[in-house]
């Protein structure tokens, strides 16, 4: 385990030996221990996320967050693992992710695919197909863009004809 991240105590102790214990007795990690912590619990997201254990997944996105809270990648992540636990509230949180995201590095177009996925599942369809307008001026030739923009636009034909048949 490269950062010492094993919890038995060596890297705390070299850490405290290195000068960087707080008053309180804890010990701050260096950036790179930071980084290479916030990259092992990534791992462990991702492979929470693959067994569609949505919940795991978003709580070690959000252990990495902690440690590395400009890293654009597990706001994603951990948008796209709310987005699947389904129910407004998670549906809320990934948006929120998927924006702070796109904040963070604008030019990504899966930020923007995320934020379009959210909103889409909100039912909040002009934004949604304003998010994925926005992701392809980034990036013309994304296929999950294009493909989240014809679904959105399909989603929103749909319920606009729904209202016209009431």
């Amino acid at each position: 385990d490269v950062g010492g991240g094993d919890g038995a105590g060596g890297g705390a102790a070299a850490a405290a030996a290195a000068g960087r214990a707080e008053d309180d007795g804890s010990v701050e990690m260096s950036a790179l221990e930071k980084v290479t912590e916030a990259a092992r619990l990534k791992a462990e997201g991702n492979d929470a996320f693959k067994l569609h254990l949505w919940d795991a997944a978003a709580t070690l996105y959000s252990r990495a967050i902690e440690l590395t809270p400009t890293n654009h990648v597990l706001y994603s992540n951990r948008s796209a693992a709310r987005a699947h636990m389904g129910g407004t509230a998670a549906l809320q949180l990934a948006l929120a992710d998927a924006q702070q995201c796109v904040t963070l590095h604008p030019r990504w177009a899966k930020g923007h695919a995320r934020k379009g996925a959210a909103l889409h599942a909100l039912g909040r369809f002009d934004a949604a197909i304003a998010a994925y307008k926005e992701g392809l001026e980034v990036d013309d030739e994304s296929e999950v863009l294009a493909a989240g923009l014809r679904a959105v636009e399909e989603a929103a034909e749909k319920a606009r004809r729904a209202r016209e048949a009431r």
